[in-house]
């Protein structure tokens, strides 16, 4: 209960502020205590609580009076009115009716602005104010604004046009950009995502849309960057230097992907490639690293200094640490220890000595295996 966030973890209340009368029914709601031995307790504590306990605390209260509707502060203030808006994305956040809204809001000893009836929340604003548009938490910052890819996503996955959206979420109190709305189709929450999975982090309207993104984009959907290009501009976006189709490869797909297998999850923009992504992806597409890593890199990824060393099929499985050809992948940065060595020999049906040899020729360090296991597989 000293826990700012009531998760028995730092940050921790602090005794010179008042305890807000959230913390106490965040408290009550978690610990399955009373919220008046919760305040009792923290008065023994040497804590100021000022705000009377609520008799009726239950499961659930805790993200009602949390202004992110998430269960963590900031809290709610007890001395001001519950505005409808706040209500109504409550109600969609926790699939309750309006009036259930209210009348938990009444049990705790708050006051509300407006009373609403239950017509006024749907099940469909449930998706709309999530983050992800899948109905689920985190949902959106009721304080800070919509971002234009939220409205065209929730556009293109709900089936509606993105006016009719912004209309909604401004009637659930969202601030929004002010921007030109377009029609919005399915699949275009991926192309104004920067990871291409319909997901933020979104794409800014007022910057520049970059040719890497339109082919990574072409390469994700399979589409020609000539219409991920035409889709971006219909939708407000401005492209100064959109790539041909001709640029986008058939290898493409292999290499953007996390596991090698032309499918998401895809890599991460905003992180660098790692060296054994390198060596997997020229296994699977029969390139050198250099060639992969240059490709990445015209792709808009960052990619690390690499040499001229061949690549065969099965590398992919000695360059990962759990030898499935997939991430977690070994750092060229760390000597690699005899117990993968061991391990890779017997899963690949190589010597111990065969492992460790393509290894060194791919830039790692091993450590040295016993000359008496050199030879053997298992």
């Amino acid at each position: 209960m000293l826990s700012k966030y009531v998760d028995a973890e730092s940050p921790w209340l602090e005794t010179d502020k008042p305890v807000e009368l959230g913390h106490l029914v965040a408290a009550a709601a978690k610990l399955d205590r009373s919220a008046q031995k919760i305040a009792d307790r923290l008065k023994a504590l040497g804590y100021d609580v000022r705000a009377t306990p609520p008799q009726d605390v239950q499961p659930g209260d805790q993200l009602l009076v949390s202004s992110r509707l998430n269960g963590w502060p900031s809290w709610l203030p007890s001395t001001e009115l519950i505005s409808a808006e706040h209500v109504l994305r409550a109600a969609a956040a926790t699939n309750r009716t309006p009036g259930d809204v209210m009348a938990r809001f009444a049990a705790l000893g708050y006051r509300i602005a407006d009373a609403l009836p239950d017509t006024a929340a749907g099940p469909a604003d449930r998706a709309l104010v999530s983050r992800y548009l899948d109905a689920e938490s985190p949902w959106l910052e009721a304080d800070k604004p919509v971002e234009f890819g939220h409205l065209v996503a929730a556009a293109a996955k709900t089936d509606r046009s993105a006016r009719e959206v912004a209309a909604r979420l401004t009637a659930l109190g969202y601030r929004l950009p002010e921007v030109d709305l377009p029609d919005a189709f399915p699949g275009d929450e991926l192309l104004v995502s920067c990871r291409v999975n319909g997901w933020p982090h979104w794409l800014a309207p007022s910057a520049p849309v970059s040719a890497d993104h339109v082919l990574r984009a072409a390469a994700i959907t399979r589409r020609s960057p000539s219409e991920i290009a035409g889709r971006l501009l219909a939708l407000g976006y401005r492209l100064p230097d959109a790539p041909p189709d001709s640029a986008v490869h058939a290898d493409d797909i292999v290499l953007l992907s996390k596991y090698v297998d032309s499918d998401d999850p895809w890599l991460e923009t905003d992180e660098p490639v790692e060296f054994g992504h390198l060596v997997a992806a020229a296994a699977k597409t029969d390139c050198s690293v250099r060639e992969v890593a240059a490709r990445l890199s015209v792709l808009g990824y960052r990619v690390p200094e690499v040499d001229s060393a061949d690549v065969v099929l099965g590398d992919e499985l000695l360059v990962s640490s759990r030898v499935n050809g997939w991430p977690v992948w070994l750092s060229p940065a760390k000597r690699v220890p005899v117990d993968h060595v061991l391990r890779a020999a017997v899963i690949t049906g190589r010597t111990p000595g065969e492992v460790a040899g393509r290894l060194a020729a791919l830039g790692y360090r091993v450590s040295g295996v016993p000359p008496q296991l050199r030879g053997r597989s298992r």
